[in-house]
């Protein structure tokens, strides 16, 4: 195998660079402690009251002026609203989903879509599934509260996420509005 590294000046047709081996272990140990350090951020940002997720959970918009601000969607919200009142009339995840797609609701991953490119898209598209009832039905975030730390995702071991025990998570209440009620989202 031949190893070129512009940077370094190292090119292992030419010449034998015993110091190759050395520089990689550095440059890997500089890679983790990068990597610690921005957990590390997020960990104490998360723990601060501010959202680390990317993109909303469903119900809720990114503030214009204050993207770190969680506000809520009027329409995902009574949306959200019934979506636990069929699930406490004893509705399972199928039927939710089916009175969704009927009434032309569109599922999470397609109202993202809509909100990035302001286009709203057909229903049919992406329609509701059990996996997004469900998901949205234990998502604690429609509490007003934030949990992260769910999943570890490690670079260095191929980049699969795995899930954390619960133990690890960190539970920070009271960190945008809520639109279910506690006690409900508990039944």
């Amino acid at each position: 195998v031949r190893l070129i590294a512009v940077n370094e000046n190292v090119d292992s047709f030419r010449e034998d660079d015993d110091f190759t081996p050395f520089r990689n272990i550095m440059n890997e140990w500089y890679a983790r402690d990068t990597s610690k350090k921005i957990k590390s951020t997020f960990k104490a940002k998360g723990k601060s009251g501010k959202h680390v997720a990317s993109t909303t959970p469903y119900g809720y918009l990114k503030d214009k002026d204050d993207p770190n601000v969680w506000i809520v969607d009027e329409e995902a919200a009574d949306h959200l609203k019934s979506i636990f009142s069929m699930y406490m009339d004893g509705r399972n995840y199928s039927d939710i989903a089916r009175q969704l797609n009927k009434d032309g609701v569109l599922s999470p991953t397609l109202q993202r879509k809509f909100y990035k490119t302001g286009e709203k898209p057909l229903p049919e598209s992406k329609p509701w599934n059990n996996y997004e009832v469900k998901r949205v039905l234990q998502d604690v975030h429609c509490t007003g509260d934030s949990v992260f730390g769910k999943y570890q995702q490690n670079v260095f071991q191929g980049n699969k996420q795995r899930n954390r025990p619960e133990s690890d998570w960190v539970h920070v209440e009271n960190t945008h509005e809520g639109i279910i009620d506690r006690e409900l989202f508990q039944q």
